[in-house]
């Protein structure tokens, strides 16, 4: 991947197993100064990458935030469960472990002689390396890994039930489609102010439009935007509308939106019956697959 040693220059170094990381975190002398330890993982202006050792003394390296993301086991266990999917996670994991991994559908996965796998975001994966299998990391706890499958029959019954939320979107767009401006906006939604605070601790305020959040995977939100398009009232509707075109963030295209609009309430309405309208197909250890119906389930 274009994350390396050299493009990051973070001078961790790789760790081959428990006693050798032990060995470099009593070698590592803390840097001076700070309230808590910080022992730097790699070069000592980079103490974002730092080592420590637990109360269970299992060897913890950590990334950015100081939680860890690779830890060694004194049973020989490494347990990967990085606090953020991102690919300077995937850097940190390659670099420390010298393993291949990458992110791929909003998920981590690594590489190991047995094949590709996930690494579940909550409860992580554990490797172990075994001296009969070239001493190479073989996966200890894998979580099966599944995709999903739709049932096109019962996905169009489930859409016919909600064809009248279609249909207001259809006949928005064909109408026109024109977007507020922002003081519209400002009007018809309101404003909230957001209080937040600079590095230095000095608070500022800002002002942010008084929108509905929504996640189409989230039931609640699903029925709150469907009970807002089959309001009596017109404006209800509208609102409804101007918010997903908001959330979309690509309004100022009217058939980019269009497209992206339909889409977005194909998905809540699909997500809100995921369970019978989607069916799981669990994948071969080792073999990773994508799920292109993740949105629903994420």
């Amino acid at each position: 991947m274009g994350w390396g040693n050299g493009h990051r220059n973070s001078g961790i170094y790789r760790l081959q197993n428990y006693e050798q990381a032990l060995a470099h975190f009593h070698a590592v002398k803390p840097i001076r100064g700070r309230d808590v330890e910080c022992r730097p993982l790699g070069h000592r202006d980079r103490p974002h990458f730092s080592i420590k050792l637990n109360d269970n003394f299992e060897v913890e390296c950590c990334d950015y935030n100081a939680k860890p993301s690779v830890t060694f086991r004194p049973n020989g266990e490494v347990w990967i469960r990085p606090p953020w999917i991102s690919p300077s996670s995937c850097a940190f994991i390659e670099e420390v472990l010298g393993i291949r991994s990458s992110q791929v559908d909003y998920k981590i996965r690594v590489g190991l002689a047995a094949g590709t796998f996930v690494v579940p975001k909550e409860e992580g994966l554990v490797i172990k390396r075994d001296p009969e299998r070239g001493n190479n990391y073989h996966p200890i706890s894998v979580k099966p890994n599944v995709v999903h499958h739709i049932k096109r029959g019962v996905a169009n019954n489930v859409r016919s039930q909600y064809a009248d939320v279609f249909s207001y979107a259809h006949g928005y767009f064909k109408l026109g489609a024109t977007m507020p401006s922002h003081d519209e906006q400002r009007e018809l939604f309101g404003v909230k102010t957001i209080v937040n605070e600079h590095g230095d601790g000095t608070k500022y305020e800002y002002e942010r439009l008084n929108t509905p959040s929504w996640q189409y995977s989230n039931p609640e939100d699903v029925d709150a935007f469907v009970a807002m398009m089959r309001s009596d009232d017109p404006m209800d509707q509208y609102k409804a509308i101007v918010t997903l075109r908001i959330q979309i963030g690509t309004w100022r295209n009217p058939n980019h939106t269009y497209k992206e609009v339909l889409q977005v309430i194909d998905r809540m309405v699909l997500s809100k019956h995921k369970q019978e309208v989607f069916k799981e197909v669990e994948v071969p250890a080792g073999v990773v697959r994508k799920d292109i119906y993740s949105w629903a389930f994420d």
